[in-house]
């Protein structure tokens, strides 16, 4: 309790801060409302797309696309971060996440929502990316856990207050005449394009980036005595990202259709998404003092066998009665808040293997692992979601394959953190140099095991 108590005020802090940094306090007021609005239709989404007339293929193209416009303008985002202002991505990615919303909102049939997900696949997710990698940029390397932790706190809590206001919007609807549900959905899903179309038009007038040179110039020491990083270390925290995003898009994607089959609907998912958002704000806010209390490599490497042996647990092995429902929704549950804290986890170290004027291309590369396991994700979930074999029963295969990537993925995390550092001549030399208070520096700034014993 009492380490989320520390944590908690930390988390303050650093809201504080961001309060009277105007160039960071501009771009975040454009991520709370958009991920406020887009919170308000979150429960209602799929449901929304099945009234328009999009079949479950045309679901998970939907996903597909959207996925892979990250996948190709990631890199231009993460070349414009590092190489010019963080003003045009912000504005162009806010400018894509806006009107794509609209778009979706009066999709009067699938094709319209193709085109909705054309306009959202060139910048809507990388809104998120952009305003992240800048806030990230614009800290002190020391500060980046809670950094990283707290934007995504920050993200999840305005969800939540989000998510936790649609049964009530639903229900006055309802009461106000609108009862079929394809009109009350679309009120829905078009709530979240005026706190959209705000967030872009206060980010165009408003936003003044962080100077670059200040930046550069508070952490140009480090930069110079950070040891090389090992490409392996890099590659695996990047493939376990994948990972992480095929399975939350297998699990994130079914379930709202496997809750169907209990008799469930879009205000009993509404329920269920607030409570595993609770989790994951509960999971973030307590990752800083988790690195502290267990170190990086306990921590990195437990998270992905807890998320392999919670969706095993989940949908592995059905039971219709009511003793068997609250089993599943709670290792569902466990299993999002988990997959929750293993994205910061991973992004968070991520951030720390190269240099400031590096991370622009670090997030455009994260993202891009994590959009090509979020298309798999998309891609095998709806083509197997009825897929029945001698070893699992209907349905159940998505699932067993999840489990068993996050198994493996922890298996090779363990490994290769188990591996002994081999010391260089030159990293020996980087630890007996010292800063310009002739403080010694160690290998605290590796980009795993930074804080073990």
């Amino acid at each position: 309790m009492e380490q989320l108590r520390h944590a908690a005020r930390e988390q303050l802090g650093f809201l504080f801060n961001m309060v009277r940094r105007v160039e960071l306090f501009v771009p975040m007021v454009g991520i709370w409302v958009a991920s406020f609005g887009g919170a308000l239709h979150a429960p209602v989404t799929t449901y929304f797309w099945m009234e328009v007339g999009a079949s479950t293929e045309q679901i998970g193209n939907f996903g597909v696309i959207r996925t892979a416009g990250v996948l190709l303008v990631s890199p231009f985002y993460g070349w414009l971060l590092d190489k010019r202002s963080a003003y045009t991505p912000a504005v162009l990615s806010a400018f894509c996440c806006t009107f794509g919303c609209l778009f979706q909102g009066f999709a009067p049939d699938p094709v319209g929502l193709y085109l909705a997900s054309v306009v959202l696949a060139l910048g809507a997710a990388n809104f998120w990316n952009v305003v992240g990698a800048y806030v990230a940029l614009a800290t002190p390397r020391d500060q980046r856990p809670v950094v990283v932790s707290g934007f995504q706190v920050q993200v999840a809590i305005l969800r939540l207050l989000g998510t936790s206001l649609y049964p009530m919007l639903d229900s006055l609807l309802i009461s106000g005449g609108v009862e079929d549900k394809l009109p009350r959905y679309r009120i829905h899903m078009s709530i979240c394009s005026f706190f959209c179309i705000f967030g872009f038009f206060y980010i165009v007038f408003r936003f003044r980036p962080a100077d670059r040179t200040q930046a550069h110039d508070e952490q140009r020491e480090l930069q110079k005595l950070d040891q090389p990083v090992r490409k392996s270390q890099l590659l695996l925290l990047l493939s376990t990202c994948a990972v992480q995003a095929f399975g939350e898009t297998v699990i994130t994607v079914l379930w709202p259709m496997h809750i169907r089959k209990l008799a469930w609907d879009s205000h009993e998912y509404a329920y269920l998404q607030l409570a595993s958002q609770l989790l994951v704000i509960v999971g973030t806010l307590v990752y800083p003092p988790l690195t502290r209390l267990l170190g990086q490599r306990a921590t990195a490497s437990c998270l992905p066998m807890i998320a392999s042996c919670t969706a095993a647990l989940a949908f592995l092995q059905p039971d219709p009665t009511p003793r068997g429902q609250a089993v599943h929704v709670c290792n569902v549950l466990t299993f999002l808040a988990i997959n929750g804290t293993m994205k910061v986890c991973f992004q968070h170290l991520a951030t720390l293997a190269v240099p400031a004027s590096q991370q622009g291309r670090v997030f455009s590369l994260f993202n891009m692992l994590t959009s090509i396991g979020t298309i798999a994700g998309n891609l095998f979930a709806t083509r197997y979601a009825e897929h029945e074999t001698r070893f699992t029963t209907r349905g159940a295969t998505p699932f067993l394959v999840a489990s068993s990537l996050f198994c493996t993925m922890g298996v090779f995390v363990v490994g290769a953190l188990c591996v002994p550092e081999i010391e260089t001549p030159a990293s020996e030399e980087v630890k007996q140099r010292t800063d310009a208070d002739g403080v010694q520096l160690t290998a605290k700034h590796q980009v795993i095991g930074s804080e073990d014993k």
